[in-house]
């Protein structure tokens, strides 16, 4: 696969320069690279998205900004698909720091961007039946 994929960039780099120009066939052969690291992205992100391992890397992060596990509903709704445009999507926080756009601390966190002197609680309580 990695073969294939760097003689496919080869060839678009050398196509490149026979007809356009060098700094014509550096922008295509990077504008390849990135649709390819996309491509693989998205299929990664699909995968574990189906096989439930996605949501396991977040934690949700409290307006009060401690964090805590996520309860089994979350953990589903972390693991569907949405939209772009779906307005019930997740939010997902880039970093600890970043704010909703009401201006909250709330949502989803990668745990490897939660900081140590986060406080991190066990997640809620199923509500009882």
């Amino acid at each position: 696969m990695v073969v294939l994929v760097t003689l496919v960039l080869v060839s678009v780099f050398v196509v490149g320069i026979k007809t356009t120009g060098t700094i014509a066939a550096i922008a295509l052969t990077v504008t390849a690279v990135m649709l390819v690291v996309g491509r693989i992205a998205g299929a990664r992100e699909r995968t574990q998205r189906a096989d439930g391992s996605f949501a396991r890397q977040y934690m949700y992060v409290e307006d009060d900004g401690s964090a805590r596990e996520l309860a089994p509903a979350e953990l589903e709704h972390l693991n569907t698909e949405f939209d772009g445009a779906d307005g019930n999507r997740p939010y997902i926080k880039r970093r600890y720091s970043s704010l909703t756009p009401d201006h909250r601390m709330r949502g989803y966190l990668l745990r490897r961007k939660l900081p140590n002197y986060a406080e991190i609680k066990p997640s809620p309580a199923a509500p009882e039946a």
